[in-house]
């Protein structure tokens, strides 16, 4: 079970330090499924102390999207982002969006891809503690793995 509690936890920091092709496919594979992954639930629970509500009865609402976005892994993003379905702005069962994810942990490589100038992204949307998401960049709450 050590295993089991640290990969979903790390993955991410591990798969940026030498990011490849195969990392990249494995990702998306995982991502396919992810909704109600044991892999999200153990994630989520990490949040815990940054969070305030943790809806796990929503927890289908924690996608990959924002899974990337916590981890700030921009290749993942943008091949999110491209999906026909894909929700930008789509809150999870904390309440945050991928663009809180990201500001929240200082990863401002996906804030920017998925605040800069899209029109179809709400950055004035408020994370789950009722702060703006951008305000994450400003040094103030942002943590970082």
């Amino acid at each position: 079970m050590p295993f089991l509690q640290y990969s979903p936890l790390f993955w991410g920091i591990h798969a940026k330090k030498d990011f490849s092709g195969c990392a990249k496919l494995l990702a998306l594979k995982l991502f396919d499924d992810y909704n109600n992954h044991i892999s999200a639930r153990i994630l989520l629970e990490a949040q815990k102390p940054h969070v305030y509500v943790i809806n796990f009865d929503n927890v289908s609402l924690f996608d990959g999207l924002h899974c990337a976005s916590i981890f700030g892994i921009d290749e993942i993003v943008a091949n999110l982002v491209e999906v026909e379905d894909c929700d930008i702005n789509q809150g999870d069962c904390c309440g945050n969006t991928p663009l809180a994810w990201a500001a929240c942990n200082g990863h401002e490589g996906v804030v920017k891809m998925l605040g800069g100038g899209r029109d179809d992204v709400d950055s004035g949307k408020p994370e789950n503690r009722g702060r703006m998401p951008l305000g994450g960049l400003s040094g103030e709450g942002t943590r970082k793995w």
